[in-house]
């Protein structure tokens, strides 16, 4: 569907309503948001594409499932997602302000946000944040609250001098673990206290690590170039056995 004079949405959701299923279509040019369906809960969104609308891309109300859409190029949120949701396998870039922007209790995974003009995803408390990739968003690649969960994440080149990063942790008791973070400002900026760091790497960052005081978290360790490998066993090169070990490289 194309925006056309004097309609402003594409789909609009205007009372309350669950288990609305909306799939298999693109959503373009319309003067505010291309989907919005925050008065609908429990919805089932998949298969969509929304680029070049006013407001956000997609919105959808809280219980809801939003799987394989694209959100691109919008002047605000590609997708303005409200709590207790499931995000899986969307893509979002070029948007105005947040590729996902989340409320709490969320659940994205396996999906991609690059070049948007805030952060790749930001995800309200109590959030998981899985699996996903990052790339060259303005601020951060993934920015969390409070008591959420970042594991598995490639972030890459987000950021720039003093703002963002590839990890940022605003607020505490939150668990980041084995994610990949280079090229970005700072690697992993932990703002908040009582969070719990562990099994991350980071390369050609700006500054790699930045924690305040009162975080919990595996040593980090400068790893040093090995030699090079041909055969069936090598020496590890690591410098630790700590399972729960950081590494910058």
């Amino acid at each position: 569907m194309k925006g056309v004079v004097g309609a402003p949405r594409g789909v609009w959701v205007t009372s309350p309503i669950e288990r609305l299923t909306i799939a298999n279509g693109t959503v373009s040019g319309w003067a505010f948001s291309g989907i919005e369906a925050t008065s609908a809960e429990r919805c089932m969104l998949h298969d969509l594409i929304a680029s070049s609308n006013g407001s956000h891309g997609i919105s959808v109300g809280s219980n809801s499932r939003v799987e394989r859409c694209v959100s691109e190029d919008n002047g605000q949120h590609g997708f303005d997602i409200y709590q207790d949701t499931s995000v899986v396998d969307c893509t979002a870039s070029l948007n105005a302000a947040d590729g996902i922007n989340s409320g709490g209790a969320c659940r994205i995974v396996q999906c991609s946000t690059n070049r948007n003009a805030h952060n790749g995803i930001k995800a309200g408390g109590g959030s998981t944040v899985r699996d996903c990739i990052a790339a060259s968003n303005v601020e951060a690649g993934i920015y969390v609250s409070s008591f959420c969960v970042v594991e598995q994440n490639n972030c890459y080149s987000n950021g720039t001098p003093g703002i963002g990063g590839g990890i940022l942790v605003s607020g505490s008791h939150n668990r980041v673990r084995e994610n990949a973070c280079n090229a970005n400002s700072i690697g992993v900026s932990v703002q908040g206290i009582g969070n719990l760091i562990t099994r991350n790497s980071c390369a050609s960052n700006t500054l790699n690590w930045s924690f305040a005081a009162g975080n919990a978290f595996g040593p980090i360790v400068a790893v040093p170039l090995g030699p090079a490998v041909s055969g069936n066993s090598a020496t590890a090169s690591l410098n630790t056995t700590d399972s729960n070990a950081n590494f910058t490289h």
